[in-house]
């Protein structure tokens, strides 16, 4: 009987915080500020549906950072 896959490969999550060496974190770490500046600093028109989907990504963001043991911002 199959097993239920673990709640990060359902997100889509697959790697671990313990797989990662120093370096490799840091170069996450990195990637996810870059990654929020380029979210916050987007300059579009505030329509709804803009400000939906800025404020679902910046969740997605969140997610990551909890995930591989970051303070989220």
């Amino acid at each position: 009987m199959p097993t239920a896959a673990p709640p990060e490969a359902a997100r889509g999550i697959g790697a671990s915080v313990e797989t990662l060496s120093p370096q490799q974190r840091e170069m996450l770490e990195t990637g996810l500020r870059f990654v929020r500046s380029s979210l916050t600093m987007d300059v579009q028109e505030p329509t709804d549906t803009v400000v939906a989907s800025r404020t679902a990504a910046l969740n997605q963001l969140a997610e990551l950072e909890r995930h591989f043991g970051m303070k989220p911002r």
